[in-house]
């Protein structure tokens, strides 16, 4: 019962992608952390330089960047192993225009 639970329970979190949601959030929240600790680390004049502050942001948005274009790929990916892979089967007007262009 036990092994059968576990299989059932391993089975539903690699359902739901739990493990690479994970790794992720959680490689999202090391950047941020090395982020924010050298931001920490800068006295007060380096922090109103300009270049720094603009350093922060980029970093910041490229970190969250990622994390979303990572999301975006997933997403993209669990609707192409439930609707197949093909465009022609999910838009099947598309088939139709490649028929018409083949023949005229």
């Amino acid at each position: 019962m036990t092994v059968a639970l576990t299989g059932a329970l391993s089975n539903y979190l690699d359902f739901k992608r739990v493990e690479a949601t994970l790794v992720g959030y959680n490689r999202a929240a090391d950047g941020l952390y090395d982020v924010e600790a050298w931001w920490n680390s800068l006295s007060l004049d380096q922090k109103q330089n300009s270049k720094n502050c603009e350093r922060l942001v980029i970093s910041t948005e490229a970190i969250i960047r990622s994390e979303h274009v990572s999301w975006l790929q997933d997403m993209q990916d669990r609707l192409a192993e439930m609707y197949g892979n093909t465009e022609n089967e999910t838009y099947p007007e598309n088939n139709n225009e490649d028929q018409q262009n083949k023949s005229g």
